[in-house]
Parts: C-alpha cells; sequence; structure tokens
C-alpha cells in the first residue's frame, strides 16, 4: 500500500513542482500579477508532501526488509524439506523441487472459500530445471488445485502421463479428446507447457496461522520427469515425505503470521 502512496506522492510532486515553476515564470514575464500571500501556502504544500514522501519511503524500506527476511526463512524451509527427502540416497536433490502457493487476501478468511487464486510466494529448486510453467493456479487446476478442493494432502503419479505426452506435437483437437480426470483442469496451452516437467507431485495444505481449520494455501513437493526405460519407481508418495511436507507446512504458517505485509 505505501509502496502505491509514495509512487502517487512522487508523480503528485514532479506536477506540482512543474506547475510552480510554470508560475513563477509567468511572474516574472509579468504576465500575472504576484501573489505575496500565496506564497506560504506554496511552500507549505510543498514541505507537505516532502514529509509524507520521507514517511512512506520509511515505510516501503520496513515491508521490503521484512519481506525479504520472510522470504529467506522461507527459501531456508524449503531446502530443509528437499534435504530431509535426499537423506535416505534414494533420490537425486537436483531433481527434486519445492513450491509455497498462497491464496490472496488470505489474511481476511474467516473460513476455507470454495474458489480461490493461488500465487507462487517461494520456489527451492537447486538447478532451476524444470523451469515456471506460467500456470495461474486455481482450485480446479493440477494437484495443487486438488489439495485446495480436498482441504487436504495430495499426491499424484504423473510419470505415466509425461511418458506420454512428453515431446509429441499435441495437437488442440487431440488434447479434446483426453479424459477430463488426465488434464486436470489445465488448458491446451497449460497442458502442454506443464505435462513433460515432472515424475510426481506432493502438495500438502498451508493452514491460517491464526485460525482454527483455515486453509490459505498449498505446499508442493516435486521431482522431475526423467526418461527411463520402464524402471520408474514411485518416491514421493511414502509416509515419510507426507510427514515432510507436513513438518514444512507447519513451518511455513508459523513464518507467516510474523509477516505483516503478506496477505
Amino acid at each position: 500500500m505505501w509502496g502505491k502512496i509514495v509512487l502517487g506522492l512522487r508523480v503528485g510532486a514532479a506536477v506540482w513542482a512543474g506547475l510552480v515553476g510554470f508560475g513563477v515564470i509567468l511572474q516574472i514575464a509579468e504576465v500575472v500579477p504576484a501573489l505575496p500571500k500565496l506564497e506560504p501556502w506554496v511552500w507549505g504544500i510543498s514541505l507537505a508532501i516532502i514529509a509524507v514522501d520521507n514517511v512512506g519511503t520509511l515505510f516501503v524500506r520496513k515491508a521490503r526488509s521484512e519481506r525479504e527476511a520472510r522470504d529467506q526463512k522461507l527459501q531456508s524451509v524449503l531446502q530443509t524439506a528437499l534435504r530431509q527427502l535426499v537423506a535416505p540416497r534414494e533420490l537425486r536433490l537436483e531433481d527434486l523441487g519445492a513450491n509455497v502457493y498462497l491464496a490472496r487476501g488470505w489474511k481476511r478468511f474467516k473460513a476455507t472459500p470454495d474458489t480461490a487464486r493461488l500465487e507462487r510466494i517461494a520456489r527451492y529448486r537447486p538447478i532451476g530445471y524444470p523451469q515456471q510453467s506460467g500456470v495461474e493456479w486455481t482450485e480446479n487446476k493440477g494437484t495443487v488445485g486438488k489439495s485446495w478442493r480436498k482441504r487436504g494432502a495430495v499426491y499424484q503419479d504423473w510419470h505415466r502421463i509425461a511418458s506420454r505426452y512428453a515431446g509429441s506435437e499435441l495437437a488442440e483437437a487431440a488434447f479434446e479428446r483426453i479424459p477430463e480426470e488426465t488434464r486436470c483442469g489445465f488448458t491446451f496451452r497449460e497442458f502442454a507447457a506443464i505435462v513433460d516437467k515432472y515424475d510426481e507431485v506432493l502438495a500438502e495444505p498451508i493452514w491460517h496461522p491464526g485460525k482454527s481449520g483455515v486453509m490459505i494455501g498449498v505446499l508442493t513437493l516435486d521431482r522431475a520427469h526423467q526418461d527411463d526405460d520402464g524402471t520408474f519407481v514411485q518416491m514421493l508418495g511414502k509416509r515419510s515425505t507426507y510427514e515432510t511436507a507436513g513438518l514444512a507446512s507447519a513451518s511455513i504458517s508459523a513464518i507467516l503470521k510474523s509477516s505483516p505485509q503478506e496477505g
């Protein structure tokens, strides 16, 4: 909020300075008469704009500092979760990723809404692969949306779907013939962008830090898709992964509780 106020003030200050300067030029050219009584008002308004701008700048810097601190804490939680997954040495860290999605306006929730737009606020991928898909996440899309609808943890094996459609020239007409359960609420373009990215995804609810039973977001742990010779083995559907996701989700909720700028 303060960022928008400061921007508005600076635009207004620029316009105000231009008007004052133009007025001075007109007075020097004797186009308009001098107005001595107006001068204190000009100075007063100018000083007020400067004062509010400075106060707003302080608030913006404070909010930015808090957000950076929050983001660092979230990154630490995600990194710790992935390192716990690879501790048994059955998975490779570079194949894993973690994301945090929050519903818009979650701080105002009195109960979990049926519909929501979920925005990614944190992402950790050790090697940056696969890249973001650009999907606008809602309660109707993918494992993230399914977790939101169920208000619970959801595991999904994407390997078969990824293997079938990865690298294929999928036409929109052919996409329409794919079962709805397989399409998972994605549009044609979204499905084409995401279908070859993951083998497994586990989604875990993030609960409101101050209201019992109110879901505000989703944490995902995923495993990047790898071409294989038919030897794929599910790894993220284990009880230990659910436990790791649950602990990470609780930590995220605690971080959000101390981050007043979010929401």
